[in-house]
């Protein structure tokens, strides 16, 4: 059996896009924590936090990763899961847990429109002060930290799988008969 691998990072660290890739490259399945907190809540994730709060926000998404119990998947989870222990002790426990770390910059770039994205940010915080809190708690949580490189511009998100994919089989955390050939 393939290990469940957990992605975890900021919003825009490339989770859902990265996480699909390898899910289709490793013939694993793909799980994304805020479309299941979303269909569990029917309605987008912003609305719910700005209708009940940011507690009550993470209080349902911590439920909803209790109610998952995947195999053989690629799960890509909500920038804010780190928040919760229990969430995150659960997660542990379904397979490896890995810290997709983006430099600040790359995350500024990439995340527009913060009012309607679904991210748990106080009001009066600014992006990079979230930054900061959180990456020591991706840090704390991961079996292994996966850091986006800038080699003469950004690396194609297919080099980003190969690279990954990589690093597993040489942590020894996949087999090296699941690196199939390359991504064209």
């Amino acid at each position: 059996m393939k290990p469940n691998l957990i992605l975890i990072g900021m919003p825009a660290s490339g989770k859902s896009t990265l996480g699909q890739l390898l899910a289709e490259r490793l013939g694993s399945f793909f799980l994304d924590t805020d479309d299941v907190l979303q269909a569990q809540l029917g309605e987008p994730l912003q609305e719910t936090i700005n209708r009940e709060g940011i507690s009550a926000f993470l209080e349902k998404e911590e439920s909803a990763i209790l109610s998952l119990h995947p195999e053989e998947t690629v799960i890509a989870t909500g920038g804010s899961v780190v928040y919760s222990e229990t969430a995150m002790a659960h997660l542990k426990s379904l397979g490896l847990c890995i810290f997709l770390s983006v430099p600040f910059a790359s995350i500024e770039a990439r995340l527009q429109n913060l009012e309607v994205r679904g991210v748990a940010i106080p009001k009066g915080t600014t992006l990079l002060e979230l930054y900061r809190e959180r990456t020591p708690l991706y840090t704390r949580h991961a079996d292994f930290i996966f850091r986006e490189y800038d080699r003469n511009g950004d690396p194609s998100i297919a080099e980003h799988v190969e690279q990954l994919i990589a690093l597993l089989v040489q942590e020894q955390h996949l087999k090296p008969s699941l690196s199939f050939a390359k991504i064209p």
